[in-house]
């Protein structure tokens, strides 16, 4: 009889611990499955930096476009500088996130293609994610040795620029099924108004 009463204790107890363990272990599950699914969109990204994938192949992961958001901001702390502050990158970035939102609507919404909102925006701001952590080297080196400021750092930053613009071309031109004529007008478009509206809120 005392073996079962200490039996029956023993298993009260681990049955207690997993009862405490169950509340935590529900909210990871799903935070584990979100971060396992966030590298197959990666490598989507990847593939579409180097024009070889578009927006429809991208798995349906709404999740992973607050884990690109996330990213985009941490990003943001290694080009801090005397130059640029941490708020003024925050609010470049939060300027980018609001145009490339506002014309995957508004291009969706003309082509009756909405559906393809959550996939068009991941792509978005994945291959935005990439370049941008990209070209963190160059922003260092133009910091750390202003000399190196020459025409060949200009000439990689104006190569990863049009081939920046050739991706989101890319990607407007899959996403609202249109030519690739009207698809690169809104990706300069896109580009020149960031810059002016930067320049005018930034200086």
């Amino acid at each position: 009889m005392g073996v079962i009463i200490t039996n029956c204790r023993y298993f009260n107890i681990h049955f207690t611990a997993l009862l405490c363990c169950l509340p935590c272990w529900v909210m990871m599950s799903p935070m584990q499955n979100t971060l396992g699914r966030w590298p197959a969109s990666l490598r989507h990204y990847l593939y579409m930096c180097l024009l070889m994938s578009s927006p429809e192949r991208l798995p349906y992961h709404p999740q992973a476009i607050a884990l690109n958001i996330f990213a985009y901001f941490l990003v943001g702390l290694l080009l801090v500088s005397e130059r640029y502050s941490y708020p003024e990158i925050c609010g470049q970035i939060v300027l980018q996130l609001v145009l490339m939102a506002l014309i995957a609507y508004l291009g969706l919404n003309w082509k009756h293609r909405l559906p393809r909102f959550v996939q068009t925006y991941s792509a978005l701001t994945g291959v935005t994610l990439l370049i941008d952590a990209a070209t963190i080297p160059l922003h260092w080196i133009a910091i750390e040795n202003p000399e190196a400021q020459s025409s060949t750092l200009s000439m990689i930053s104006l190569v990863i620029l049009f081939w920046n613009l050739a991706i989101l071309s890319l990607i407007f031109k899959r996403a609202f099924e249109i030519s690739n004529l009207i698809s690169a007008m809104i990706s300069f478009n896109y580009f020149v108004f960031y810059f002016f509206i930067t320049y005018w809120l930034f200086g």
